[in-house]
C-alpha cells in the first residue's frame, strides 16, 4: 500500500475525521438496580460522552422500558428517571461516543425493539465489519442507523427459529463479524451478557449481597455499583444472570485465541480499573518505563519529565522514575472540554485541543524535557504540546509516546477511517527510526521516541498473539488467516464423555451429573473413580445411575513401587474405557508423569479443580482485584486461606500437564471470592463451596465447546 506525506492543513481542517466508537455497558439483576445502573455508567462516562441510557425489565408488567438520550449521564439519568424506574431488579445501561454522522437520539441505547411477541432491549460495545450482509439478510428495520439497530433487529428477527433466547444466540451470534460485547435485557426477564469470539471488546462479572449480580465493560463500573469483582467474561460466552441468584453460562462459534484490543490498556480503560491480571495504572507506568529504557539507548538526557495530563500520566511517571528525573507539571489540562480521542468532527476536535492546554514556564525554562503522553494519533496534540514548551522557554523538547505509532486504521470499534488522518502511515515501510525522525519534524519536536510493538508487549506482560493491534501495524484478528489449533486424531463420536475423579463426599461430581440430567451440560457422565471404597461419592454415583469404580490407595503413598503399579492401572482402566475427559472434584492421589503422558497419548485433558487462586506456574503470588496475594496450594487450601487471612482468594480450573510442579497447569478458568471481615470459617467454607458448584461446570462447558470442533486440548497448548 502507498502512503503519501501527510498535509498539516488538511488534517486540521477535514471536516469528517472520526476516530473511534468506544462505548461502556453495564446490567445489574438485583437490589437498587436503578441506581447502580447510574452509578457505573458514572464511571464508564470516560468511554463515551454523547448520549446514554437505561432499559429496565417491569416484572409487575413483564415490559421492556427504555429511557436514553443525547448528554452525559447526569443529565440524560436524572433522579426522576430513576425514581421512575426503582422498582425494576433487571437493567442495563449504556453510554455512547458515536461518529460524527450518526450523533442522532435515534442510536442512543439501549435499543428497544419487538417483533411477533419477542422483545429486546440491547446495548453494544464495539463494531461489526459485516453490516451489509446483515442489512440483506434481515427484513426488520429500526429507527437506529447504528450496527446495534441492525444487530438487534436480526437477532429479534431470528428468534422465531430457535427454542429459547440462549439457542437463538449460541446458533445466531456466529453471523455477526466484528468486536462487540454486550448487554441485553428479553421480554422473559432474562439479563444476558455476551462477548465476541475474539475477545476484542472487554466484559466482566461482579457480585454484591447474596445474591446481586452485574456486567460492566470495566472493573471500575462493578466498584462504583458497589459489587466485587469476580471473572471476567470468556470470548463466545454468553451469561445469564437470573433474578433468583442463579448465574449459567453457554459457549458459541468458533474457539479462538483471546485477543484484547491493546488500546484498552493504552488509553480507553480507567487507570483504576483491573483486566487480565493487570492494573492498568501499572500497566502505563511500565509502559512509561519502556520509554526511558529507549530514550537512554539513544544517548537522550533530560533534566524533567513533563506529564500530559490525565491519560498520560501513569506513562510520565513511570519514564521519570526509571530516568531519575522529576515530574514537572508545566502543562495543565482543562478538565471541561472532555477527551479529544472521541469527539466527532476534526474542526471541534482541533478547538478542544486549543483550549485544553496552558503551559507554564517556571521549570522548564532552559530544561531539556521530554513531555510523555499514552499515544499519537494524528500529531494534533503533540503538536500543540511541543510548540508550548517552546514558548514556556524550554531549550530542547522531547517527545515520548507510552505506545507504538499508529498506522493503520481500525473497523473493530476504534473508528480510524482513512491513514490520511494518520501521518505515521505514510512511512511505515521505511521503518521505526524512519517514523521517529519524520514524526518529529512534523510536529516540531526535537526527537520522538515511539515503543515498538514488542516492547509493548512486554508493558503489558503479554506476547503480540495475545492482544489486536492490527493499528499498530499486525494482523487482523478477524479477516487475516486464523489460528489453527492441534486436531484430534481421535474425535468426538456425540456429547463429550467424563470419567469423574473424587475421594471424598463428592458435591463437585454431583453438580455436574445434576447438569448432564438437567441438559444444562451437554456431556455423558462415563464413569465415576474413586481412590476410597466407603467414599460418598459412590452413593451420588449410584443415585444417577453411572457406573462407578473404585481404584483403593490404601498403603500404597508411601511405597514407590506400589504406587508406580497403582498409577498403571489406573491408566490402563482409562485406556480400555476411553472417556474424553478426566475431571479431578476431589481426588486427592497425585498422578505421576508417566500416566499423564500416556492420557495425552491418548487425547484426553486431566482437568482439576483447587478452591483457591493459582497461577499457571510455580510462582509464589498470584495477581487479583485486590493485588497481590500467595499462592495457596495443596489439600487445605480453603482453611489456609481462612487462617492467612488474604483478602481475596477463589477458585481455580487447570489442566495438569507431566514434567510440571504440583498444582501448575493451563488455566480454563478463575473466579475471585473476597472475605468478610466477620465471616467464620464455616462461612468461607461454604462461599468457596459456592463458587466450586459455578466454577467447574462452565470450565468444562468451555473445555467441551472446544472439543466439539475438533481440538485436542490434551497438550495444553490451547489458549485458554
Amino acid at each position: 500500500m502507498e502512503y503519501s506525506t501527510p498535509d498539516i492543513d488538511q488534517i486540521e481542517q477535514h471536516e469528517d475525521l472520526r476516530f473511534g466508537e468506544e462505548c461502556g455497558v453495564v446490567a445489574v439483576v438485583g437490589d437498587e438496580a436503578a441506581v447502580r445502573v447510574r452509578r457505573g455508567l458514572g464511571a464508564l462516562q470516560h468511554r463515551g460522552q454523547e448520549s446514554a441510557g437505561i432499559g429496565a425489565f417491569d416484572e409487575a408488567t413483564g415490559l421492556l422500558i427504555p429511557h436514553a438520550d443525547m448528554g452525559l449521564v447526569p443529565q440524560v439519568l436524572t433522579d426522576e428517571v430513576i425514581d421512575r424506574m426503582s422498582g425494576a431488579r433487571s437493567m442495563i445501561g449504556h453510554v455512547r461516543y458515536g461518529t460524527s454522522d450518526k450523533s442522532v437520539v435515534a442510536n442512543a441505547q439501549p435499543i428497544t425493539m419487538e417483533h411477533e411477541g419477542y422483545a429486546i432491549s440491547n446495548a453494544t460495545n464495539g463494531n461489526l465489519i459485516n453490516s451489509e450482509w446483515l442489512r440483506q439478510n434481515t427484513t426488520l428495520r429500526s429507527e437506529a442507523t447504528s450496527d446495534t439497530g441492525l444487530q438487534t433487529a436480526f437477532l429479534l428477527e431470528r428468534r422465531a427459529r430457535h427454542k429459547s433466547w440462549i439457542e437463538t444466540l449460541q446458533k445466531e451470534l456466529p453471523y455477526l463479524q466484528g468486536a462487540f460485547s454486550n448487554v441485553m435485557l428479553t421480554e422473559e426477564g432474562e439479563t444476558i451478557g455476551f462477548r465476541g469470539e475474539h475477545g476484542i471488546r472487554p466484559l466482566c462479572l461482579g457480585r454484591f449481597g447474596e445474591n446481586g449480580w452485574g456486567l460492566s465493560s470495566e472493573t471500575v463500573g462493578l466498584d462504583l455499583m458497589g459489587m466485587e469483582f469476580v471473572r471476567e467474561i470468556a470470548p463466545g460466552e454468553i451469561i445469564r444472570l437470573g433474578s433468583d441468584g442463579s448465574v449459567n453460562s453457554f459457549f458459541y462459534g468458533e474457539p479462538r485465541r483471546e485477543q484484547p484490543c491493546v488500546f484498552e490498556q493504552v488509553y480507553f480503560a480507567r487507570p483504576d480499573s483491573y483486566t487480565r491480571g493487570k492494573r492498568i495504572r501499572a500497566v502505563r507506568e511500565e509502559s512509561g518505563r519502556m520509554v526511558a529504557r529507549r530514550l537512554q539507548q539513544k544517548g537522550i538526557v533530560v533534566d524533567a519529565v513533563v506529564p500530559v495530563f490525565d491519560s498520560g500520566f501513569p506513562a510520565a511517571k513511570g519514564a521519570a522514575q526509571e530516568l531519575e528525573v522529576p515530574t514537572v507539571e508545566a502543562i495543565t489540562t482543562s478538565h471541561y472540554t472532555g477527551r479529544t480521542f472521541i469527539q466527532p468532527g476534526q474542526n471541534e476536535r482541533v478547538a478542544k485541543i486549543n483550549g485544553k492546554h496552558n503551559f507554564t514556564p517556571d521549570e522548564v525554562i532552559d530544561k531539556e524535557v521530554v513531555f510523555v503522553d499514552d499515544s499519537t494519533v494524528r500529531s494534533n496534540t503533540g503538536r500543540r504540546i511541543a510548540a508550548g514548551l517552546r514558548d514556556a522557554g524550554a531549550r530542547r523538547i522531547h517527545h515520548g509516546n507510552a505506545s507504538p505509532p499508529i498506522v493503520d486504521t481500525c473497523d473493530l470499534g476504534v473508528d480510524l477511517p482513512t491513514t490520511a488522518d494518520l501521518p505515521a502511515a505514510a512511512w511505515r515501510d521505511q521503518g521505526h527510526d524512519s517514523i521517529e525522525h519524520n514524526m518529529a519534524e512534523l510536529m516540531g519536536s526535537d526527537t520522538v521516541t515511539f515503543l515498538t510493538v514488542d516492547d509493548l508487549a512486554e508493558a503489558v506482560g503479554e506476547t503480540t498473539e495475545n492482544f489486536c493491534h492490527h493499528c499498530l501495524g499486525g494482523k487482523h484478528p478477524i479477516l487475516d488467516e486464523q489460528e489453527q489449533f492441534p486436531i484430534k486424531e481421535r474425535p468426538l463420536d456425540g456429547p463429550p464423555k467424563i470419567s469423574i475423579f473424587a475421594s471424598g463426599s463428592g458435591t463437585n461430581a454431583e453438580e455436574i451429573m445434576r447438569r448432564v440430567a438437567e441438559g444444562d451440560l451437554e456431556a455423558q457422565v462415563h464413569d465415576i473413580i474413586s481412590n476410597k471404597p466407603d467414599a460418598y461419592v459412590l452413593q451420588r454415583a449410584n443415585a444417577f445411575d453411572v457406573p462407578s469404580h473404585v481404584f483403593s490407595s490404601k498403603g500404597i503413598l508411601r511405597d514407590p513401587e506400589r504406587r508406580y503399579e497403582y498409577n498403571r492401572a489406573l491408566a490402563d482402566h482409562i485406556e480400555q474405557n476411553l472417556p474424553d475427559a478426566l475431571v479431578l472434584a476431589g481426588w486427592m492421589v497425585v498422578f505421576d508423569d508417566e500416566f499423564l503422558r500416556r492420557m495425552q497419548e491418548l487425547e484426553i485433558p486431566v482437568i482439576n479443580i483447587h478452591p483457591a487462586l493459582l497461577s499457571p506456574k510455580a510462582e509464589a503470588t498470584v495477581s487479583t482485584s485486590r493485588g497481590a496475594m500467595p499462592v495457596i496450594r495443596g489439600a487445605h487450601a480453603i482453611e489456609d486461606a481462612y487462617q492467612q487471612n488474604v483478602p481475596v482468594s477463589g477458585v481455580t480450573i487447570h489442566q495438569i500437564l507431566p514434567d510440571m510442579p504440583f498444582d501448575t497447569g493451563p488455566i480454563l478458568y478463575k473466579e475471585e471470592v473476597r472475605r468478610r471481615s466477620s465471616e467464620t470459617l464455616e462461612q468461607w467454607t461454604a462461599r468457596i463451596h459456592q463458587a466450586e458448584y459455578r466454577a467447574l461446570p462452565t470450565a468444562l462447558k468451555r473445555a467441551a465447546h472446544v472439543m466439539k470442533h475438533n481440538i485436542d486440548i490434551s497438550k495444553g497448548t490451547y489458549p485458554w
